[in-house]
């Protein structure tokens, strides 16, 4: 498996950058729209004139002018001014907003029609087909099915077999696969990646994040306690940041020490946030 940039983007993939950027300006208006409920009411108005700059607080909408500000009032006229900033900031981006919801609207129907176009045809067409796009049930039995050389374990350490009928390292691995599991969350265990075509190693688990139909690594560090295995831990992240793969993005990571233990309840918590979120 290597992981690379692409250029261009397929309709899939250029409708989950809408999703994801339509995510990202939900969020920041929602922040936009509680902080300025905290500003006091009214707006300022700037004139220029004879090359200054002078400014006035409007109290009420449909003032036509309004109190004259000194430049002495420093504070009242940051305040205000920051207000407008923000607000030109939210309207561009219910602007923005605006124009991904008919965006995404248009383009659902058209992606469902084609997912499906392949996935409806009987078996003996479909073996003589190469799919621009599939159903989410035949894009995960391809995924899963799709072989791949784990990281041998040795017979002299002792194993957690999981509900998949693996065996995993360790006792906070065999939670997280067994959750994945139960989730009906389609992931590989120790998968081998190759980071920017130069350097191979082996997640604790891949785990695909069926809605985006994109990959996530997913490190448990179970050893914190440890300085050799924390400097190793430190490394690997770097690894990671160089080709490209960044905490929260496309990387998970939960930690653990011997006084504390990795709790099912922050497993869940991951597995929502970055796993099964569709907000």
């Amino acid at each position: 498996m290597l992981i690379t940039k692409k250029a261009t983007l397929s309709s899939t993939e250029l409708y989950q950058e809408a999703e994801r950027r339509y995510d990202e300006l939900y969020r920041m208006r929602a922040e936009l729209e509680k902080t300025l409920v905290k500003y006091p009411e009214g707006s300022i108005h700037v004139i220029r004139n004879r090359g200054y700059v002078q400014y006035y607080l409007r109290k009420q909408s449909g003032q036509s002018c309004g109190e004259y500000l000194s430049k002495r009032q420093t504070d009242t006229i940051q305040i205000y001014l920051q207000k407008k900033y923000m607000q030109e900031v939210l309207r561009l981006l219910r602007s923005e907003m605006d124009s991904i919801e008919k965006f995404l609207r248009n383009c659902k129907p058209s992606q469902d029609k084609i997912r499906g176009l392949f996935s409806e045809q009987p078996e003996e067409i479909r073996k003589h087909l190469k799919p621009v796009d599939t159903s989410d049930a035949d894009y995960i039995k391809a995924w899963s099915e799709t072989a791949y050389d784990k990281k041998l374990i040795s017979g002299t350490i002792p194993v957690f077999i999981t509900n998949k009928g693996e065996p995993v390292r360790s006792k906070s691995e065999l939670i997280i696969a067994n959750r994945l599991y139960d989730l009906q969350i389609p992931y590989k265990y120790e998968c081998p990646v190759w980071l920017s075509g130069e350097k191979k190693i082996y997640p604790d688990f891949t785990v695909l994040n069926i809605r985006k139909r994109r990959e996530i690594y997913w490190e448990h560090r179970g050893m914190m306690d440890g300085q050799e295995y924390a400097n190793h831990s430190v490394q690997r992240m770097r690894e990671y940041q160089q080709a490209g793969i960044y905490l929260g993005e496309g990387l998970i990571i939960t930690e653990e020490t011997s006084s504390v233990p990795l709790d099912t309840g922050e497993i869940d918590r991951v597995i929502q946030h970055y796993i099964l979120n569709t907000d």
